[in-house]
């Protein structure tokens, strides 16, 4: 029982996860795009006064000028922030498309398919996974985290297997949404 328990626990995590990083995803995308717009209207107008303090104007080119490093990054944070949703969709299409062929509700499926595989991910993969990102994420003992990385390669190595079933077509590139 109480595996079973651990088990849907884990599995309203990941969709929760999922989920999450969808409606930030969604949020960043509003929110990062709408100075993006601003600025592109006013770009045609460098010589235009944003503010007057005394009668002197700032103008919206002083404003790029000093904002232009800060703009770059924001536009690549948006670029990652559309990349991962893309791709966060596909992966949860494929899961439904898995799921569906194998005639089980996402959550069976994802039991039957990365839970239950988990505990045969290989031993040296688990090692070089946690080597990767030792000084990142994983500051903890391997022994801590071993689960969690067997159920992470576990889960790629189904969405690996999905992505060889299906065929996925990228239409736009990502940057080209919302503009």
């Amino acid at each position: 029982m109480q595996d079973r328990t651990n088990s849907t626990q884990s599995t309203l995590r990941r969709i929760l996860l999922l989920a999450g990083s969808l409606g930030v995803g969604a949020v960043g995308w509003f929110l990062l795009g709408l100075p993006e717009a601003v600025i592109a209207e006013e770009q045609g107008h460098p010589g235009k006064a944003v503010v007057r303090v005394d009668g002197a104007a700032i103008s919206v080119q002083e404003v790029l000028d000093l904002a232009g490093g800060n703009l770059l990054k924001l536009k690549g944070q948006r670029q990652q922030i559309l990349d991962s949703i893309v791709n966060a969709k596909v992966r949860e299409r494929l899961l439904q498309l898995g799921a569906e062929e194998a005639g089980l509700p996402i959550d069976a499926y994802l039991r039957q398919e990365v839970e239950a595989k988990a505990a045969s991910v290989d031993a040296d993969a688990v090692q070089a996974f946690y080597e990767q990102r030792e000084t990142g994420l994983y500051r903890r003992p391997l022994s801590e985290v071993e689960p969690q990385i067997r159920e992470h390669l576990a889960m790629e190595a189904l969405i690996e297997r999905l992505e060889t079933r299906h065929k996925i077509e990228y239409l736009i590139d990502p940057l080209q949404i919302g503009t």
